[in-house]
């Protein structure tokens, strides 16, 4: 297909109840956040994209649908593969400080209300997932790399799924951003903060709050809250 998030938001326009999910071996027009294209080769990653209604409480957790994708995964990795993944705010997955997984959350509103949230997810299965180094964004790894396995792609969403309800039935409580400040990457470090219309700045990253923004220290010392951005070392 040419993007399961597509494919899945226009299914969410149609009707389709809250689980419902695409699944593409190979996708000609995968993105990821600012509309990057998303690199896919055929049964070297996992990609998919799961619908999802949220109920009136989670509606007003909106901003935690992307962490909740990461946070399922990083549980797959320790309990599956033995590797200790982290959440590099606000959508990707890294281990060893190498991205493994994005995230891309997007929503389909009426009016002020979210009617479905898209939860798009790909994951680095083998090493041929990513591009060369030259042309990353950002250091890539796989599970091949870091685990010495490449699973098929069915059999790690298969494991993933499950993963996914359990962290969504804790995501409107006060435990869930506790949890996934102790996942959070670069947490305590000082990084480069981009965002779009401003020049980048350094900040040291202090945690989580309970909205999903992140809160920042400033060379001045002064703190601030950040909700939409791209961090780099």
């Amino acid at each position: 297909t040419r993007s399961t998030n597509d494919d899945c938001l226009a299914l969410a326009d149609a009707g389709a109840p809250d689980g419902t999910l695409v699944f593409a071996y190979t996708q000609t027009a995968g993105r990821g956040r600012q509309g990057r294209e998303w690199f896919s080769h055929a049964e070297a990653s996992l990609t998919f994209s799961l619908l999802l209604r949220p109920s009136e409480q989670e509606a007003a957790y909106l901003s935690r649908f992307s962490l909740l994708g990461c946070s399922a995964l990083v549980d797959v990795l320790a309990e599956h593969y033995q590797l200790q993944g982290q959440i590099k705010w606000p959508n990707d997955v890294l281990v060893r400080g190498r991205k493994i997984c994005g995230v891309l959350m997007e929503a389909l509103w009426q009016g002020q209300t979210p009617q479905a949230v898209v939860l798009g997810m790909g994951v680095n299965l083998a090493r041929d997932a990513y591009p060369p180094e030259a042309a990353l964004r950002y250091p890539a790894t796989s599970l091949e790399a870091e685990a010495g396995i490449a699973p098929q792609p069915l059999a790690l969403l298969e494991q993933l799924l499950p993963a996914l309800q359990q962290t969504r039935a804790i995501l409107c409580t006060e435990g869930f951003i506790r949890a996934k400040n102790v996942q959070l990457a670069l947490r305590g470090q000082w990084a480069q903060l981009h965002e779009s219309a401003k020049p980048p700045r350094r900040v040291r990253l202090l945690e989580l709050d309970q909205d999903g923004g992140l809160w920042v220290e400033e060379k001045d010392n002064r703190h601030s809250k950040v909700y939409a951005g791209e961090l780099s070392g």
